[in-house]
C-alpha cells in the first residue's frame, strides 16, 4: 500500500471515529428520549425510551440508569437490574459517604442508600436490594470511579462546596444570632456567594468548568445549590447574564441537565429581570387556600411550552402533573 493510500486510510478512520463521537454525545436526543419516557405510563415504553436514551451517549446520567434498573427490577429481571445499578455507580452515583479524608470535608447527603432504609415504596426496596446484593463489588465500582476523576477539577468542585457550606452557616446561623436586621441580612446574603459566582464565571469563560464525571460529588443536588446561589452573587445583571448564557453549553455537553439550567435561569430572571415572574415556570410559591405549591407566573405565558421545548423540557402540564404542582396562575393552555 502506498504512503498516500495509507495516510488516506488513517484519515478515514479518524473521520469515522470523530463522527461516531459526535453521535455518541447527542444529549439533545438523550433528553428528548428521557422526556418521552416521562410522558408515557406504559412500562414497556418506559424501558424502550430509557434504553434508547442511555445507549445514545457515552456518559448517561446516574438518575436515568437507576430508573432503568428499577424497571428491570419490577419486571423480575434481577440480573439486568443489578448490572444497570452498577453502571449508575460507574457514572458517578455516590451511594454512601466516602470523602472524609478531605481536610475541608463538608457532607452533602442527597441520595445515599441510607435514605432508603426505612421506606416501603417499591423503588426503596429496589435500591436496598441492589446495594445488599454484593456490597464489596459495589464499593469496588465506586472506588474505580474515584480513581478516574480529575484531581484538579475535583478539588475545584470541593472548594465550591466548602464555600457554599460556610455561606449557609453565616446566612442562617451566625448573622441571625448576632441580631443582624432583616434588610441587612438580605443584602449580605446576596453577595456572600460572590466568590463562587465569579470563580465559576471565569471557568465558563475559559471553557474549563468542572465535569460531572470528573468530580466525586457532582450530582443534581449539589450542582443545583451551587448554580442557584452563584446566580444571586453577581454584582450586576450583565455578569449574571453572561454566566447564564455560557452555562447552556454545559447542557449540550451533558454536564448538567436542561432542568438544572432552567432552574438557574429562573433564578436569574427573579433576581435581575422580574422578581414576580420566571421564564420556564420552575420556581414555586405558596398561595393561601391552595394546598399544592404553585409555579410562579411566567413572563411569556402564551409561549411557555414553546420555550420549554426549545430547551429540551417537557410541557408545563406534564411537569406539574408529575410533581403535584399547580400551573402558573397567568398560564392558560387554551
Amino acid at each position: 500500500m502506498s504512503t498516500y493510500l495509507y495516510a488516506m486510510k488513517i484519515c478515514l478512520y479518524f473521520l469515522i471515529f470523530f463522527i461516531s463521537s459526535i453521535k455518541a454525545q447527542n444529549y439533545k436526543e438523550y433528553h428528548e428520549l428521557v422526556d418521552k419516557n416521562t410522558l408515557t405510563k406504559d412500562n414497556d415504553s418506559i424501558v424502550f425510551y430509557l434504553e434508547k436514551a442511555i445507549s445514545s451517549v457515552k456518559k448517561p446520567f446516574p438518575k436515568q440508569l437507576l430508573s432503568l434498573g428499577f424497571q428491570y427490577y419490577e419486571k423480575g429481571n434481577d440480573k439486568k437490574a443489578y448490572n444497570t445499578f452498577l453502571r449508575a455507580i460507574e457514572n458517578g452515583y455516590q451511594f454512601e459517604s466516602d470523602m472524609k479524608k478531605l481536610v475541608y470535608y463538608i457532607e452533602y447527603n442527597s441520595n445515599f442508600i441510607e435514605t432508603y432504609k426505612e421506606g416501603k415504596f417499591p423503588f426503596f426496596n429496589y435500591m436496598n436490594e441492589m446495594y445488599s446484593k454484593n456490597i464489596k463489588k459495589i464499593k469496588k465500582y465506586r472506588q474505580k470511579f474515584l480513581k478516574k476523576i480529575n484531581k484538579k477539577q475535583n478539588e475545584t468542585y470541593e472548594v465550591f462546596l466548602q464555600n457554599e457550606y460556610y455561606f449557609q452557616i453565616i446566612r442562617l446561623n451566625i448573622l441571625p444570632e448576632r441580631g443582624v436586621g432583616r434588610d441587612t441580612l438580605g443584602i449580605v446574603s446576596k453577595y456572600l456567594p460572590s466568590g463562587n459566582s465569579y470563580a465559576m464565571l471565569k471557568l465558563l469563560k475559559q471553557d474549563n468548568f468542572p465535569k460531572r464525571y470528573n468530580c466525586a460529588r457532582f450530582n443534581d443536588h449539589t450542582i443545583t445549590i451551587l448554580l442557584n446561589h452563584a446566580i444571586s452573587g453577581f454584582a450586576n445583571k450583565n455578569d449574571a447574564e453572561e454566566f447564564i448564557n455560557l452555562l447552556w453549553r454545559e447542557v449540550e455537553r451533558g454536564n448538567i441537565t436542561p432542568y438544572d439550567y432552567a432552574k438557574a435561569y429562573d433564578h436569574y430572571v427573579v433576581w435581575y429581570v422580574d422578581d414576580n415572574r420566571t421564564y420556564f415556570g420552575t420556581t414555586l410559591t405558596s398561595i393561601e387556600g391552595v394546598e399544592e405549591l404553585v409555579c410562579k407566573d411566567v413572563i411569556y405565558p402564551e409561549k411557555l411550552n414553546e420555550i420549554r421545548k426549545k430547551y429540551w423540557l417537557i410541557n408545563i402540564e406534564s411537569f406539574t402533573e408529575k410533581y403535584g404542582y399547580k400551573l402558573p396562575l397567568n398560564y392558560s393552555n387554551k
